[in-house]
């Protein structure tokens, strides 16, 4: 009789759980970005909640379970192999791996359980304030907003909340610039990012990277910006074959 209670004990917490992320989620989803795909917020998260990974299937439920008070996921920071190179050419090979380049500002962040409930991730909206690459196959102009999505974020469960963060890509924040590496989700028209090397803050510069970047790379926001478009500039004189340019 006590297993008995146990597993029903188990499986009721789990069913408020999902109950309770869905209405979350439905209540707190970003507006459309301009120029997004015609799927509907679900099927959207039916993509972005598969793209990134950060621990064992089922943790967040498990922890929500077994504890009280709000949760904070444990995240294992990656370590990057850096190659030492003048920001330049660091720049311009970022942007040779990305499929847009732009200079945004934070609108607003919704975030998502993943698929596999073992993280967050959070779908944000920016407005597009430069452009320094382009996507060939679905070229943005400033002024657009894009959809952008990332792991980590904040999320309210059953008034309790859950908190998912790594020190290797720390938080955006509401209403800042950053300069941004982007690789394009064909899937839903939006845009990924999976790790704070790829993202600068430009009010104080200094990337989104805690653990493997340590000191601001350049002096001011107009270096930097300088430094990246030059980079891209570089990469578009250069042919290379497959994807855009």
């Amino acid at each position: 009789m006590i297993h008995g209670k146990i597993i029903s004990s188990h499986l009721v917490v789990s069913l408020l759980f999902s109950v309770c992320v869905f209405a979350s989620a439905q209540s707190l989803r970003a507006s459309p970005p301009q120029g997004a795909s015609t799927l509907t917020p679900d099927q959207v998260e039916k993509v972005h909640g598969r793209l990134f990974h950060k621990g064992p299937v089922g943790r967040i439920p498990e922890m929500l379970s077994k504890t009280t008070g709000d949760v904070h996921v444990p995240c294992v920071p990656g370590i990057a192999q850096k190659i030492q190179m003048a920001l330049v050419d660091e720049l311009g090979m970022l942007a040779s791996e990305s499929d847009l380049v732009v200079l945004g500002k934070t609108v607003k962040g919704t975030s998502h359980l993943n698929a596999d409930k073992d993280f967050l991730y959070t779908d944000w909206n920016f407005t597009v304030g430069e452009v320094l690459k382009n996507n060939a196959g679905a070229a943005i102009q400033a002024g657009a907003t894009i959809l952008v999505t990332r792991p980590g974020g904040k999320l309210q469960v059953n008034e309790r909340t859950v908190y998912a963060s790594c020190a290797d890509f720390l938080d955006f924040a509401s209403e800042q610039q950053y300069l941004l590496y982007l690789r394009f989700v064909p899937e839903t028209g939006a845009y990924a990012i999976d790790g704070g090397s790829r993202a600068f803050a430009v009010s104080t510069i200094r990337r989104l990277d805690s653990v493997n970047y340590h000191k601001p790379e350049a002096p001011d926001k107009d270096t930097l910006l300088n430094y990246a478009r030059e980079g891209a500039s570089v990469l578009r004189t250069v042919p290379r074959s497959g994807g855009s340019q």
